[in-house]
């Protein structure tokens, strides 16, 4: 308990540079600045081809919107109808500057991909300020710290380039985690009119902002649980519900009126059923989640590795902190914890689906950083009063847990560092697919003389199975004998299937069968960095891989073509 105090004295004494206001400004321009740059390079990877499965589902339907003249949007799949009202406007502004011609005539055009990536990245880089007003709301001077964690979370990153609906998720969490601090602070009408909306938003971005009907619900009450009578709080209640209700029908009138389709696709994303998805269950499910905001699991849509185990120290250091000096506005971040609870329930997990629920741990995750950088600062400048012997066995003390506090958070901070510049670097390399396709086109192997999986030349954004094109995969024996003479598979792929899962066996041996049987005539693997559960580790490798030519660098799946013996 006397080191506990010794370090909570020590954060409170830290002359803090970041309360001067010109120095926070400039400190935060500069982290919005190049988390921008980072972002938006992620939105070019792989131009013009499109490696993404769903962001078909953000840009076509918004040239379809174009295309019959509606403001509605007939996909419900998540359903992201804001997005693609966002997009098809975008669209058609383009279109028109520069050919003259609406969306529908030009069709769905690379350069509507970009587009469509770059709304994604907006929202991801206003998360950054965002991030920055709610910890500067609840201690001054800690914002910075707060925009650091976010900028340079590299999962958000990543997805800051994909037509998705995560990050723009992700931003109406942390907005919704502001306006509960706040509602908590003061209380006013103007901030449970602003929670209905970004609820509304929210629920037309993806269903499971629903979720946040509850949240806000329960800040209303706890706010007024003191202050206000029942019935002022049940007015409150109504009142943000029929906010929330108004605009959702003014953004996406079908939500409401087409219940039938919305409940179809909500089966579709509760099934429990998708290859390299599934069979978790809910605990399961919890630590998929958990170990994805800590290390990146090894998995299929792992390039790169990212934080650390390191960071579980500055996410306690956080909470700990908030629950000494303002136990009250943790509240609001038990949305975090809502969704994580409740998205685990699903059958299905993703790590994507996970970025909404780390909005607010990495906010406390910057808590604890500026925890760790004021005590260690305070500590290595402390000279204790105290008779000599004493003084120097306990300044030395006090140096030594200032060092090892410097060295941890500059480990943690170097590391989100590297990751973040390693996938830029990671888009801008050239891609497996794409140079596979290229040689494919050089040496005459087609879709029509192929059997491809997903995520390969010919397929290069949707799941599929080579298998699937043989009648006997096990003997790699055709139908009708259909001139079969190559078969090219993908690590997005076979890396989904499972041998502890009898279900997959089949596919399992058909991969070996191709291996062993088959002539391999080209191979495209993915630069690999070095993954462990620590960053100083995974520092070195990354700071490797960055030194490494990028022209000597490829990145996305391991792609392997095999030539079918005689």
């Amino acid at each position: 308990m006397g080191t506990l105090r010794n370090l909570g004295e020590a954060i409170s004494q830290w002359n803090n540079p970041f309360c001067d206001p010109r120095t926070r400004r400039a400190v935060l321009f500069a982290i919005v600045a190049i988390g921008a740059l980072l972002r938006v390079t992620m939105c070019f990877v792989g131009y013009p081809h499109q490696l993404h499965a769903d962001e078909m589902n953000v840009i076509e339907p918004a040239v379809e919107m174009i295309e019959r003249g509606s403001y509605l949007s007939y996909v419900y799949f998540h359903p992201d109808h804001f997005q693609i009202k966002i997009c098809a406007f975008l669209f058609n502004a383009y279109s028109l500057l520069r050919y003259g011609a609406d969306a529908a005539a030009v069709g769905a055009i690379p350069a509507f991909y970009v587009i469509a990536r770059l709304v994604t990245a907006v929202c991801g880089i206003a998360m950054i300020p965002v991030a920055h007003c709610l910890l500067e709301r609840i201690k001054r001077g800690t914002g910075v710290f707060a925009a650091f964690s976010v900028a340079f979370f590299p999962a958000y990153i990543t997805h800051s380039g994909y037509a998705s609906p995560d990050v723009p998720l992700s931003l109406v969490i942390l907005v919704l985690i502001y306006l509960g601090v706040r509602h908590l602070e003061h209380g006013g009408i103007g901030t449970v009119v602003a929670m209905g909306v970004a609820t509304a938003i929210g629920m037309t971005t993806k269903y499971p902002a629903a979720i946040c009907c509850f949240y806000v619900a329960g800040i209303i009450v706890v706010e007024g649980f003191r202050t206000r009578s029942a019935k002022e709080i049940a007015l409150r209640i109504l009142l943000v519900a029929a906010v929330a209700f108004v605009c959702l029908f003014a953004i996406s009138p079908n939500l409401v009126t087409d219940l039938p389709s919305v409940l179809a696709s909500l089966r579709n994303e509760a099934r429990t059923v998708h290859l390299g998805a599934d069979g978790l269950g809910f605990f399961g499910n919890l630590w998929f989640y958990a170990t994805g905001f800590f290390s990146i699991p090894d998995a299929t849509y792992n390039d790169t590795p990212y934080t650390s185990l390191e960071s579980i120290v500055f996410l306690a250091a956080g909470i700990a902190l908030l629950a000494r000096r303002k136990a009250r506005y943790l509240i609001p971040f038990s949305l975090c914890l809502l969704l994580w609870v409740c998205l685990s329930v699903f059958g299905l997990h993703w790590l994507r689906w996970g970025l909404p629920m780390y909005a607010g741990p990495l906010v406390l995750m910057g808590l604890g950083l500026y925890a760790a950088v004021a005590a260690s600062a305070t500590l290595l400048g402390r000279t204790p009063a105290a008779p000599d012997g004493a003084r120097r066995s306990r300044g030395g003390l006090f140096a030594f847990a200032g060092i090892a506090i410097a060295l941890l958070a500059a480990v943690f901070s170097l590391n989100a560092l590297a990751s973040s510049v390693a996938l830029a670097k990671s888009a801008v390399v050239p891609q497996t697919r794409v140079e596979a396709l290229a040689y494919c086109e050089e040496n005459g192997i087609t879709p029509q003389n192929s059997a491809f999986d997903g995520y390969t030349p010919f397929n290069l954004r949707l799941a599929g199975s080579a298998a699937d094109s043989f009648a006997d995969a096990a003997s790699l024996e055709t139908a009708e004998n259909e001139g079969i003479d190559y078969i090219v598979i993908s690590s997005y792929m076979y890396e989904r299937y499972d041998p502890s899962n009898p279900d997959h066996m089949d596919a399992i041996r058909f991969y070996s069968t191709v291996r062993s049987e088959c002539e391999l005539v080209g191979e495209w693997k993915a630069t690999e960095i070095e993954q462990t559960p620590f960053g100083l580790v995974n520092l070195m490798a990354k700071i490797g891989y960055l030194a490494a030519p990028a022209n000597e660098c490829l990145a996305g799946p391991d792609i392997a073509i095999y030539r079918i013996s005689e």
